[in-house]
């Protein structure tokens, strides 16, 4: 099977983070069932800092580098990516399939293999799983579940998502609305999920976490409430549930508002505002 990987990196005096998300796909460089093309889109490019990075990190043969002297929202980013992409023959092919691992995360030993096995004996079109600073490696003991609307709400991030190549194809890039460094803080990728959701034939989850990145921390509930709530609204005539999970989210908003996490202007933007969908 054939991973089509999309991840953008802003150049900055540490590559720590980096060499790790590098460093664990390297583990499928002598592959013969898993097969890689990585395309990482490198924000506040100069020479200097390209040399650095370079000297720092060995990248494999199936590393695709893009250079950005400014700093772009992630959105932007990804869908600048998934512009090339399309060109992609890979893109093309119903074995391919196609995740978002952020710079700061990391595939432990097996990850790929694991949803390779699942995508292909189970004609599942998008999986997804949790993370964790502490993750759990996968293997054949793991079982996977039909996944609910509750459950892409709750769990899917960019992180964890695994979308088969004929479901990128037909729902498109990212809300350029959405995401950090864009008109909305966060929402992209719960969109991005909901529409794979939406699309996809079957679609399966792992109540564990199997990818590696640093612990949910609760006290940004803020900080993402506006895009991920103006997310649930958009979706929420779908039906009873995704109706309940908007104004759940309404809910958890009016409580920030109440106990001074988060403005009220950010609860009437969930309310009546609206962002520019694909």
């Amino acid at each position: 099977m054939h991973f089509i990987l999309i991840t953008t990196t802003v150049l900055k005096d540490s590559t720590e983070q980096l060499e790790k998300m590098i460093g664990s796909l390297k583990q499928y460089e002598n592959s013969r069932e898993i097969t890689l093309s990585h395309y990482l889109l490198v924000q506040n490019f100069n020479e200097s800092r390209h040399k650095d990075l370079l000297s720092k990190i060995q990248f494999p043969s199936w590393s695709k580098l893009i250079y950005e002297k400014r700093i772009i929202s992630l959105s932007e980013a990804r869908n600048r990516m998934l512009g090339l992409v399309n060109s992609d023959p890979d893109f093309q092919r119903k074995e391919t399939v196609v995740a978002f691992p952020d710079d700061d995360c990391w595939y432990p030993d097996g990850l790929l293999d694991f949803i390779a096995q699942n995508i292909t004996e189970g004609d599942t079109e998008f999986i997804f799983c949790k993370y964790a600073s502490a993750p759990v490696q996968a293997n054949e003991n793991i079982q996977v579940a039909k996944a609910s609307y509750g459950d892409v709400v709750f769990n899917a991030s960019s992180n964890t998502i695994f979308v088969a190549s004929r479901v990128a194809r037909k729902i498109g890039g990212f809300s350029e609305d959405l995401g950090v460094g864009a008109k909305y803080n966060g929402g992209e990728d719960l969109d991005y999920a909901i529409r794979s959701f939406r699309e996809s034939a079957k679609t399966c989850w792992c109540d564990l976490p199997l990818v590696g990145h640093r612990d949910k921390d609760s006290s940004l509930r803020g900080n993402y409430f506006v895009g991920s709530a103006l997310v649930l609204k958009r979706h929420s005539l779908i039906s009873l549930s995704s109706c309940f999970h908007y104004f759940r989210k309404l809910s958890v908003g009016a409580f920030l508002v109440v106990t001074g996490k988060m403005p009220l202007s950010n609860f009437l933007i969930a309310v009546f505002g609206k962002y520019q969908h694909v």
